[in-house]
């Protein structure tokens, strides 16, 4: 896997780079929370340390809550001529690539999802780094760190972002960032201590000892338990608990 350095002065001009490559969308702040939203200029993009969990999480834009499916007419069925545009989905954090990642397993592999499939071709993620709140409990389920599933991945090291390739769109990417000199291969002497800083400091900010021992079985034999009810009255159906 190819890396290298993303000076923090250049990610404005990481935006009109990935630009070239389609939508760009976002974890965008309103009323004290996140929602992923097209953004239109740089100062949007969403660099920052905590976690952003958005209202609705990264799947909606690949399995939207209502688009066509198929067209009638007197003559029979037909399917509908969708314009799906290439999306750049950025600032996707560990946890949500881990969880697209079970969502191309299961859509993509034995009974294959059209409509997924051809949204995911249209995908292009570039993960982010983050540390972890009081409510992440990622390093239960060992998805705090990726290391597959994105097409650039960035972690920041204070003074600049390292970067990760994951795909060969990955690659077109820096590429053309190259030639517009906003990356740079000759990577600081000291990356391996500011990585192994990085990834010390994320493990020892985890304060949640959830314990997860046995979950699915328990969930198994609480099949018929009271408090499902209880949280099914409560359900608005948006999807965002089963991503994870």
């Amino acid at each position: 896997m190819r890396v290298l350095k993303l000076e923090k002065k250049n990610t404005e001009r990481l935006y009109d780079v990935l630009a070239k490559f389609g939508e760009i969308w976002s974890p965008v702040e309103k009323d004290e929370s996140y929602r992923y939203e097209k953004i239109d200029n740089a100062a949007d993009l969403t660099f920052h340390h905590h976690p952003s969990r958005t209202i609705l999480p990264e799947k909606k834009l690949l399995m939207p809550p209502k688009f066509p499916t198929l067209k009638f007419t007197s003559k029979g069925y037909t399917k509908p001529d969708e314009e799906i545009p290439t999306k750049v989905i950025f600032g996707v954090k560990s946890c949500g690539v881990h969880a697209i990642n079970i969502l191309d397993k299961f859509y993509t592999t034995d009974y294959v999802d059209a409509d997924y499939k051809i949204r995911r071709e249209k995908l292009i993620i570039v993960a982010t780094s983050c540390l972890p709140d009081e409510n992440c409990f990622c390093n239960k389920t060992n998805t705090s760190i990726v290391q597959e599933g994105f097409d650039l991945g960035l972690v920041d090291l204070d003074d600049y972002f390292l970067v990760w390739i994951g795909t060969s769109i990955g690659d077109d990417i820096v590429r053309l960032g190259e030639r517009m000199g906003i990356f740079d291969e000759n990577v600081p002497k000291d990356i391996v201590e500011k990585y192994t800083k990085f990834r010390k400091d994320k493990r020892e900010a985890f304060t949640n000892d959830i314990d997860l021992e046995g979950l699915t079985d328990l969930m198994e034999l609480s099949h018929n338990a009271e408090f499902w009810k209880e949280l099914g009255d409560k359900c608005l159906a948006c999807g965002h608990k089963i991503e994870y």
